[in-house]
């Protein structure tokens, strides 16, 4: 196992933003596989929001169920259903608090762990994201195709 170089270290905070150095490390290492390095400009608050998510997991994985999860995503995605729900109460709490307030903070750190928790169901229930290599530019067209049939 390689050593990550001093130079392209996480820094640590001493305020207890950061989880223990074994998920910052192994954080840091797979964001310097995919090519961001401490240099990249919003790199480093990448890495924080990402080791937040991974040490919430167990917490969220005891609290939520990945069937339940699975379940509420097969309902669906209309207006009054589950995950259109979640996420709005998170985006509401955001504007009441305001990003000024630690509580509104909270709340954009749960929408993204939130997000994390859907991403996988899909994973689980539909398979995987479009692939990397997909024109992405095509993406407008299906949208537009998609709503003309509703």
């Amino acid at each position: 196992m390689t050593s990550v170089p001093s130079s392209q270290q996480l820094p640590t905070v001493s305020c207890g933003l950061l989880p223990e150095r074994g998920v910052q490390a192994a954080v840091w290492r797979s964001l310097r596989l995919a090519g961001v390095h401490l240099d990249t400009p919003g790199a480093l608050e990448i890495a924080y929001s990402l080791s937040w998510l991974v040490r919430q997991q167990p917490k969220i994985l005891h609290r939520f169920e990945p069937s339940q999860n699975d379940k509420h995503t097969l309902e669906g995605f209309g207006v009054d259903d589950y995950w259109p729900r979640k996420l709005d109460m998170y985006f509401s709490r955001v504007r009441i608090l305001t990003l000024e307030s630690p509580q509104g903070r909270q709340a954009v750190a749960e929408l993204a762990a939130t997000c994390l928790g859907l991403l996988a169901s899909v994973w689980r229930t539909s398979g995987p994201p479009a692939s990397d290599d997909e024109d992405w530019s095509d993406q407008a067209a299906v949208l537009r195709d998609a709503v003309k049939k509703e």
